[in-house]
């Protein structure tokens, strides 16, 4: 899904979501979220996709939860369903990038964009129009990395954790809903990873929340805690104490940029996961949400 798209679902009509803006690109594109809450008394779950510019395929899967919910609302209210956040494209700039290429991105930066990539060819690039890793940009070991030293097509960190009006705007809506549980949708690989670092009494819930989502669609639990740092459900787990799980979709015989022609057959194993959600907050059980943590304010904006 493109961003074009993406703006027309987003400006649809809606019987049980509400779709706001909360940010705004360096190219000018909005960062949309979509909310659906069955009891304002429920906790709250997040799912965000494409974050990684090439991984664009999410966001097209994001938005077929979007549609199940829509039209599955009164099961799933029933059920006990917590209230779900959608962010289906963290990174339009990037996702248009790969698309279109340089005619998606403002005269004024097509030099630096060339400089970052190195190339006109952007299908492989993973990182916002700076040159920022999404991914990496998180307080969550963020300083241990040891990608990129400089704006890359992946892998650069960013000059301080949260340097991104991307990251900060995620960041700043898992905070503001006490997010209790969160899905980061990426690709490809049919893979689960739930750890990173966690508290020894967290253990047991991450594991059993993981396992849940194993049997449900099928994909194997992988640990890549000791690959893995400055990721969204890194901080998650690590800074906000909350179980969240990376699902990387999409069979690993695909090539990158997964193409949307895929999207069908790679929901269809993953179809049955929001009907897991009340079985999940089942687990985290009375879990008060997350905490405020230390060293919440980005190194870019201290003095």
């Amino acid at each position: 899904m493109d961003y074009k798209t993406l703006v027309r679902h987003a400006n649809e009509k809606y019987k049980h979501f509400i779709v706001d803006i909360i940010g705004q690109t360096k190219c000018k594109r909005n960062i949309y979220k979509w909310s659906c809450v069955f009891d304002s008394t429920r906790p709250f779950v997040l799912m965000q996709a494409s974050i990684h510019a090439r991984e664009f395929i999410t966001t097209d899967i994001a938005y077929k939860f979007i549609r199940q919910i829509e039209n599955d609302y009164a099961n799933l209210k029933d059920l006990g369903t917590p209230n779900i956040i959608i962010l289906p494209m963290v990174n339009p700039d990037g996702v248009e990038l790969v698309k279109y290429g340089l005619k998606s991105v403002p005269k004024r930066l097509h030099n630096q964009i060339l400089k970052i990539n190195n190339s006109s060819d952007f299908k492989m690039f993973k990182a916002n129009i700076n040159g920022v890793d999404l991914n990496n940009n998180f307080n969550a070991l963020w300083e241990r990395q040891k990608g990129s030293d400089k704006p890359s097509p992946s892998g650069f960190k960013g000059e301080c954790f949260e340097s991104e009006i991307e990251t900060k705007t995620l960041a700043r809506e898992t905070k503001f809903y006490n997010v209790s549980f969160s899905i980061s949708l990426h690709a490809k690989g049919e893979e689960i990873y739930y750890r990173f670092y966690q508290k020894t009494q967290n253990n047991s819930r991450d594991k059993k929340i993981a396992k849940c989502v194993q049997d449900c669609i099928g994909y194997k639990i992988k640990n890549v805690e000791r690959k893995s740092s400055g990721g969204y459900k890194d901080w998650c787990i690590q800074k906000l104490g909350i179980p969240a799980l990376t699902i990387e979709v999409g069979d690993d015989t695909i090539n990158h940029p997964i193409e949307e022609k895929y999207a069908e057959n790679i929901f269809y194993k993953l179809r049955g996961l929001c009907y897991t959600l009340y079985e999940i907050i089942n687990i985290v059980g009375d879990y008060d949400g997350r905490k405020v943590h230390e060293g919440s304010l980005s190194t870019c904006d201290k003095s």
